[in-house]
Protein backbone atom coordinates (compact mmCIF):
# COMPACT_ATOMS: atom_id res chain seq x y z
CA UNK A 1 0.00 0.00 0.00
CA UNK A 2 1.40 3.78 -0.80
CA UNK A 3 0.45 6.32 1.71
CA UNK A 4 -2.14 7.13 0.43
CA UNK A 5 -3.91 4.17 -0.01
CA UNK A 6 -3.05 3.37 3.59
CA UNK A 7 -4.34 6.76 4.73
CA UNK A 8 -7.84 6.46 2.71
CA UNK A 9 -8.11 2.89 4.65
CA UNK A 10 -7.17 4.09 8.25
CA UNK A 11 -9.79 7.29 7.67
CA UNK A 12 -12.43 4.79 6.32
CA UNK A 13 -11.95 2.85 8.92
CA UNK A 14 -11.94 5.57 11.66
CA UNK A 15 -15.01 7.04 9.97
CA UNK A 16 -17.29 3.74 10.09
CA UNK A 17 -16.39 3.34 13.82
CA UNK A 18 -16.78 6.39 14.74
CA UNK A 19 -20.45 6.36 12.90
CA UNK A 20 -21.28 3.15 14.67
CA UNK A 21 -20.47 4.48 17.97
CA UNK A 22 -22.51 7.63 17.35
CA UNK A 23 -25.55 5.23 16.00
CA UNK A 24 -24.78 3.22 19.36
CA UNK A 25 -25.28 6.33 21.41
CA UNK A 26 -28.53 7.34 19.42
CA UNK A 27 -30.70 4.59 18.60
CA UNK A 28 -28.56 1.27 20.89
CA UNK A 29 -30.10 -0.73 23.75
CA UNK A 30 -28.90 0.01 27.62
CA UNK A 31 -26.52 -2.87 27.32
CA UNK A 32 -24.94 -1.82 23.89
CA UNK A 33 -24.64 1.97 25.37
CA UNK A 34 -22.77 0.71 28.73
CA UNK A 35 -20.35 -1.11 26.86
CA UNK A 36 -19.73 1.27 24.76
CA UNK A 37 -19.10 3.58 27.46
CA UNK A 38 -16.80 1.50 29.10
CA UNK A 39 -14.98 0.09 26.07
CA UNK A 40 -15.05 2.53 23.63
CA UNK A 41 -15.24 6.17 25.54
CA UNK A 42 -11.98 6.01 27.36
CA UNK A 43 -10.24 5.24 23.52
CA UNK A 44 -12.30 7.86 22.16
CA UNK A 45 -10.77 10.23 25.24
CA UNK A 46 -7.01 8.81 24.79
CA UNK A 47 -7.57 9.70 20.85
CA UNK A 48 -8.49 13.40 21.93
CA UNK A 49 -5.69 13.83 24.54
CA UNK A 50 -3.09 12.50 21.98
CA UNK A 51 -4.24 15.37 19.31
CA UNK A 52 -3.94 17.74 21.97
CA UNK A 53 -0.55 16.84 23.00
CA UNK A 54 0.75 16.60 19.33
CA UNK A 55 -0.71 20.26 19.12
CA UNK A 56 0.64 21.37 22.60
CA UNK A 57 2.12 25.22 22.32
CA UNK A 58 5.69 25.64 21.55
CA UNK A 59 8.00 28.14 23.57
CA UNK A 60 6.24 31.69 21.29
CA UNK A 61 2.65 30.00 22.85
CA UNK A 62 1.46 28.70 19.36
CA UNK A 63 0.31 25.40 17.84
CA UNK A 64 3.42 23.40 17.54
CA UNK A 65 1.54 21.79 14.69
CA UNK A 66 -0.78 24.60 13.32
CA UNK A 67 2.26 27.11 13.37
CA UNK A 68 5.08 25.47 11.28
CA UNK A 69 2.59 25.74 8.07
CA UNK A 70 2.26 29.42 8.45
CA UNK A 71 4.16 32.06 6.67
CA UNK A 72 2.82 35.01 8.97
CA UNK A 73 4.19 35.98 12.30
CA UNK A 74 0.99 36.33 14.82
CA UNK A 75 -0.43 33.69 16.48
CA UNK A 76 -3.65 32.40 15.88
CA UNK A 77 -6.16 29.71 17.31
CA UNK A 78 -4.74 26.05 17.28
CA UNK A 79 -7.20 24.95 14.39
CA UNK A 80 -7.48 21.42 15.96
CA UNK A 81 -8.31 22.58 18.75
CA UNK A 82 -11.18 24.79 17.84
CA UNK A 83 -12.28 22.07 15.42
CA UNK A 84 -12.47 19.29 18.19
CA UNK A 85 -14.17 22.22 20.43
CA UNK A 86 -16.79 23.14 18.48
CA UNK A 87 -17.71 19.58 17.90
CA UNK A 88 -17.30 18.78 21.53
CA UNK A 89 -20.16 21.50 21.91
CA UNK A 90 -22.65 21.53 19.04
CA UNK A 91 -23.95 17.93 19.84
Amino acid sequence: MTNGVLEAALRNELVRELELLNKIADEGDEDSVILMGRHDVPRMAASLLALVDLHKPNSDGRCSQCHRFRWFPWPRTCQMLLTVRLAWTSR
